[in-house]
């Protein structure tokens, strides 16, 4: 009988029994160890049989909610790929309601499974250097390991995998999402709010932080509950409100942006026959934005990351990378209002043109006065650097906030490719943590 028939064929508990003692013979590089720390808590902890150049890392997987951790010895394809590919001492662990474990998963019965946890790795393993990795719900529980785990040990860093900023959040993206809403703050008290991950994960320091996330998640939608979106949405509150309230008569002057869509319906068919790539995505996200209404949306991802021109899919916020991504921005837009000039309406011009001035504003140092910079009188992008000086405060304000990004292609429920391990792994080395 092969393993996937005996899975079906018999109970859940002799299931996971079976897949429970497959599992401590299944990772042959590694010694497997059932721990129990106490009464419905146990670890299963993988020590590597060979020592290797990563034996001084520990790595805690923190499960999503709809798994328990034995299944990862029966699913050849997993995100234990890169975890064991890493060859370092490895910790899993189960929810309550989980694998045979006994209770039911709250947030609450995770702070104290968090507490036995950080208290046992502590004890335990304080020498280590220590990255906590939590995918979905496991992100929550993540960033709470790893607040606990800073005050005590000197090197841990974070991988938050597709996880959430708010419950509430993730509920909006959601059909009926307004009326969910309303349940939802009618049934959780505001205390709640101390489930949030967004202040949590801002206040862990931003050199030791990694988020990966995808545009294509239909369960932690990235335009609502993504940690990444909230994120986003805490800095443009915090960061760029203040600023364009000091440019308010500017910012004001894009508030009429629904009155854009004819002329950006127009364009858009026009624009994509003889111009280059660059300026047709610019209109194509434009356009999108600019039909279904959501200005606010667009203005924050563009003056906050040049949304969406990121040229590789991970965004690690060192000066190299960003000049690449940020400095690009104005040349789009010179060549828009210059080689395609006459392709615009004079309200699109002017709604270019403005957004354009807050964007260098906002992003970066420069010589150019206000005339300048709306008539795009700046050098070729070959002298970006002479034009250009980067806002070093800026960048290292939203470090603070994010981190290190990395955009996956998966879904929620789908595997990373190898390359993303890769990237991952990459990352790590390149902060010299690994």
């Amino acid at each position: 009988m092969s393993l996937k028939e005996y899975i079906f064929n018999y109970t859940y508990n002799e299931s996971l029994i079976y897949m429970e003692n497959f599992m401590m013979n299944y990772f042959t590089p590694y010694i497997t160890e059932k721990i129990n720390i106490i009464e419905d808590f146990n670890i299963y902890l993988f020590t590597p049989k060979k020592i290797g150049k990563y034996s001084d890392i520990l790595l805690i997987f923190c499960n999503q909610n709809d798994i328990c951790c034995e299944f990862y010895s029966v699913i050849p394809d997993n995100i234990f790929n890169y975890i064991l590919n890493l060859k370092c001492t490895i910790i899993i662990w189960n929810y309550k309601g989980y694998g045979l474990i006994k209770g039911f998963t709250t947030f609450g019965s995770i702070d104290k499974d968090v507490d036995i946890l950080s208290n046992y790795i502590k004890n335990n393993f304080s020498k280590y250097k220590i990255i906590v990795h939590g995918f979905s719900i496991g992100g929550y529980s993540s960033i709470k390991l790893t607040q606990k785990l800073s005050k005590c040990v000197d090197n841990v860093v974070l991988i938050c995998d597709r996880t959430f900023s708010d419950i509430k959040d993730i509920v909006k993206g959601f059909s009926f999402g307004g009326i969910l809403t309303l349940i939802y703050n009618i049934i959780f008290p505001k205390w709640y709010f101390k489930y949030r991950n967004v202040e949590k994960f801002i206040s862990l320091p931003c050199d030791k932080k990694l988020i990966i996330f995808d545009a294509k998640d239909t369960i932690i939608n990235y335009r609502n509950g993504s940690l990444v979106y909230g994120l986003t949405k805490k800095y443009y509150t915090d960061i760029v409100k203040p600023f364009l309230n000091k440019y308010n008569k500017h910012y004001t002057l894009l508030k009429n942006f629904k009155e854009l869509s004819e002329d950006i319906t127009e364009l858009k068919d026009k624009i994509s026959k003889d111009s280059k790539r660059s300026v047709d995505i610019f209109i194509k996200k434009l356009h999108k934005n600019i039909i279904n209404n959501k200005f606010e949306e667009f203005f924050m991802f563009f003056i906050i990351f040049g949304y969406p021109f990121h040229k590789s899919k991970t965004i690690s916020l060192n000066n190299d990378n960003i000049k690449e991504n940020y400095i690009f921005i104005p040349y789009i837009i010179k060549q828009i209002l210059t080689k395609n000039s006459k392709l615009f309406s004079e309200k699109l011009k002017k709604f270019l043109s403005v957004m354009n001035f807050l964007f260098i504003k906002f992003n970066l140092n420069c010589n150019l006065n206000e005339d300048d910079i709306f008539q795009c009188n700046y050098k070729n992008y070959e002298n970006r650097d002479k034009v250009f000086n980067m806002e070093l405060n800026h960048i290292n304000e939203l470090k603070k906030y994010l981190g290190s990004v990395h955009r996956v292609y998966c879904g929620h429920t789908g595997e990373l490719e190898k390359k993303d391990f890769m990237s991952i792994i990459n990352l790590l080395k390149n902060n010299k943590y690994i």
